[in-house]
């Protein structure tokens, strides 16, 4: 984190110049291990559209994105924005997981009424 506070040290000025011009930003670093990163995160869904990155070693997380982006694209996930907010949803995911729910509510029904005794 130290390093971080350099740089945030270095762009006050210029951010504070920025708001002065009507421009509100802020900086919000995520500083997390390769496998932290693996292991996935909401937060990396809002960074799909909206991040710069300062560091990124090799271009580790960019690709990660990259992935991301493109597996929600063949899950034909979209970004419904609803008041000042958004969420996603995975149309063909929600389908299965609907199938699956009705299919489990069919299965207790029929366990709680024939359960074998």
């Amino acid at each position: 984190m130290e390093e971080f506070y350099l740089v945030e040290e270095i762009l006050t000025p210029l951010l504070e110049k920025k708001q002065k011009k009507g421009i509100y930003t802020s900086l919000s670093p995520v500083i997390k291990e390769k496998n932290e990163v693996l292991q996935g995160s909401l937060l990396f869904l809002d960074l799909l559209d909206d991040v710069y990155l300062l560091y990124d070693k090799e271009n580790f997380f960019k690709n990660y994105l990259s992935t991301l982006k493109e597996r929600l694209k063949d899950l034909r996930g979209k970004k419904i924005y609803r008041s000042g907010g958004w969420y996603c949803l995975l149309e063909e995911e929600a389908k299965k997981i609907a199938a699956i729910s009705k299919w489990l509510r069919k299965e207790r029904e029929f366990s709680f009424y024939n359960d074998g005794s």
